[in-house]
């Protein structure tokens, strides 16, 4: 007599998917800042036609997405549509990238052969460069290859030499050749790299060292600027085009943008250049390397002072004076300890920027105080934020108290629902939620063994192949379902527990800090995560791992709740 299965038959069947034999392609191309000849030639329009003609030639592309570098040297790496592409091909979207020739990709041999060796391979990506006649499907990287790239790597170079042979001797002949003019001038209209004063700026040049000289401080200078609304110089530059960044569009003078200014020769007709090297010819790399002040370019009478040789060397003078006076402020600063707690932690509620630490003396007692002032308020007065400042003591003391009160609020949570589970309804309840995991654990092991046994019905041919797959698919689908019950259930039962804990991140903060009766460095950095001074209201902090605290405060007083109507039910 033929055994007869144990399990439902299923009649409907489902149908697997093909499987397509397409490479999903990205088109690169990328073209440097050359010249019109070389531009034409390898025109980005020529470059994307060359590319979708040959898509258009294989059957086996299709093309997912274009990826246009457009004026950025094939030296480095850090394009955006590069860098855009390479992600798509982490992501899985394509697996196959196709260039016009090696060069588009880069110029930089040994980069270029790690991403044609290396990382495409890894990434499981094709790679095809027409005129060079090479695809990674069918070729592995030969001697050709790396000649090549050594080539374009030598040209990259040679033509980075050939810009900073002219750049230099530029600058020997006192030629501007920064990429926009100073605050103060502009490019002559007939020679870009000549300076000739801006009309409308260089009267507030003349004016920041007047006031320099009649002893006010670059704070002082900066508020007066900002107070009279006279434009900064990022503001003076993205009016003009020259910025893009929506940060100049309101930006403010400080003391550090009054202090630039005040210590650059250009405005006594110096054209100082040579300040950073490039080493890319010998290194490769395109990070600028400093120079001494020694060796820098210096050359005089380049173009129209805006002041004079007198005023520009008095206010360096007081200038140096200053720079003397903080460092010895500071060395007496090394007296004391490390005590800013809060760096990078406390901000201004009013205009949102970082507070900083500052002593401050009280003539009429002769104390010196610690606090924590708003940077914009110190530079730019009550019109960029009326916050001024709290004194540290008083926050150091809040900020333990409300620490203190977090633990305590803990602590005292997890006793109260621990002393409620010892109650006849907990117990009763903790009872059944263990007969309830027990019930679905059994579950689990019955359809594991019922799932195993569906490939002997299949070799015995009890059930078919259709009714083989969509059997294992329901106990499998129900295995999910009952191991994804587990953890919640689990977790309540804890909760149940007579001898409830809470784990994680709060309890091991209060398990070392609730005897601490000074604050630290190490408890501020455990326990906040954010600090925000108001005006006219209390200290917004914010904890780390807050929900977790939350968490176990929301349990004690459910379970109070829950207890409570049980006993009066």
């Amino acid at each position: 007599m033929a055994r007869k299965s144990r399990k439902q038959s299923i009649i409907s069947a489902e149908s697997k998917p093909l499987m397509s034999n397409k490479y999903i392609a990205a088109l690169y191309a990328r073209i440097s800042v050359e010249t019109d000849e070389s531009r034409e030639k390898d025109s980005i329009g020529n470059q994307i036609q060359l590319l979708r003609n040959y898509v258009c030639d294989h059957s086996d592309l299709e093309v997912y997405d274009t990826y246009v570098d457009d004026s950025i040297s094939g030296a480095t790496f850090h394009r955006p549509e590069f860098t855009r592409m390479i992600a798509d091909a982490k992501n899985g979207k394509i697996n196959c990238i196709i260039v016009k020739d090696l060069s588009r990709l880069g110029r930089n041999y040994l980069e270029t052969g790690e991403y044609i060796e290396k990382i495409f391979p890894f990434l499981q990506c094709r790679f095809i460069s027409i005129t060079d006649g090479f695809d990674s499907k069918y070729k592995n990287v030969d001697l050709s290859i790396q000649l090549k790239n050594a080539a374009n790597d030598v040209y990259a170079k040679d033509i980075s030499r050939k810009v900073c042979h002219t750049k230099h001797q530029q600058q020997i002949n006192g030629k501007y050749m920064g990429s926009h003019p100073p605050y103060g001038y502009q490019f002559d209209s007939s020679e870009l790299t000549t300076l000739v004063p801006d009309p409308e700026t260089a009267i507030f040049v003349s004016e920041i060292f007047e006031s320099c000289s009649n002893g006010k401080s670059n704070c002082e200078i900066a508020r007066s600027l900002n107070r009279r609304s006279i434009p900064s110089p990022g503001q003076v530059l993205y009016s003009r085009g020259q910025y893009q960044r929506e940060s100049c569009k309101n930006a403010r003078w400080t003391a550090c943008s009054v202090h630039r200014i005040l210590k650059n020769p250009i405005y006594i007709g110096w054209t100082v250049s040579g300040k950073s090297r490039s080493n890319y010819q010998v290194t490769g790399s395109k990070r600028g390397e400093a120079v001494a002040e020694k060796e820098w370019i210096v050359v005089h009478n380049t173009h129209e002072p805006l002041i004079s040789k007198e005023i520009f060397e008095s206010v360096q003078t007081k200038l140096d004076y200053n720079k003397e006076h903080q460092i010895r402020a500071q060395e007496s600063y090394v007296a004391y300890p490390d005590i800013n707690y809060y760096k990078g932690l406390l901000f201004c509620g009013e205009c949102g920027h970082p507070m900083q630490l500052s002593r401050k003396t009280i003539s009429h007692k002769k104390l010196k105080k610690w606090y924590y002032i708003c940077r914009q308020y110190t530079h730019h007065g009550k019109s960029a934020c009326p916050k001024k400042a709290i004194q540290k003591d008083y926050l150091d003391e809040m900020v333990l108290k409300l620490i203190q009160l977090q633990m305590t609020l803990f602590i005292d949570a997890q006793g109260i629902v621990k002393s409620l589970n010892k109650s006849e309804f907990c117990k009763s309840r903790h009872k059944e939620l263990s007969t309830k995991i027990s019930i679905i654990k059994k579950q689990i092991s019955k359809d594991k063994s019922l799932k195993a046994s569906l490939y002997e019905d299949l070799a015995d041919g009890l059930i078919s192949t259709d009714d083989y797959i969509l059997l294992r698919n329901k106990y499998e689908a129900n295995l999910s379902k009952l191991k994804g019950l587990l953890p919640e259930l689990e977790n309540e039962l804890q909760e149940y527990s007579e001898d409830y804990s809470v784990g994680g991140y709060w309890c091991t903060l209060v398990n070392q800090y609730q005897h601490s009766v000074s604050l630290n460095h190490n408890i501020v950095a455990a326990f906040i995560e954010k600090i925000i001074v108001y005006n006219d209201k209390p200290l917004e902090v914010h904890f780390k791992c807050a929900e977790e605290l939350e968490e176990v405060i929301h349990l004690a007083s459910a379970r109070k709740l829950e207890v409570s109507n049980h006993a009066s039910s």
